[in-house]
């Protein structure tokens, strides 16, 4: 049987699907009796799904870019 400290340490690795289907079955069954590791799990989903949307933003277009880049420049050139 695994314990808190052991579901801990691969936590990442289960949320990205890195364990095989026996560690996987493990981790899910202990986290089905242990609140404490549960609410630690749905912690850490929700931490990667809002990371993994906030970095899929689109970025800046070229020219937006372009404006800041020469305003940066004239900014240097007046300190």
């Amino acid at each position: 049987m695994i314990n808190c400290e052991q579901v801990r340490s691969v936590i990442y690795a289960y949320l990205d699907r890195e364990l095989s289907r026996s560690e996987a079955k493990a981790i899910l069954e202990h986290v089905q009796k242990c609140k404490h590791c549960f609410s630690e799990l749905e912690f850490e989903k929700i931490l990667k799904r809002l990371t993994r949307r906030a970095l899929s933003r689109p970025s800046a277009g070229p020219s937006f870019r372009k404006k800041i880049t020469s305003i940066l420049k004239g900014e240097t050139h007046r300190g």
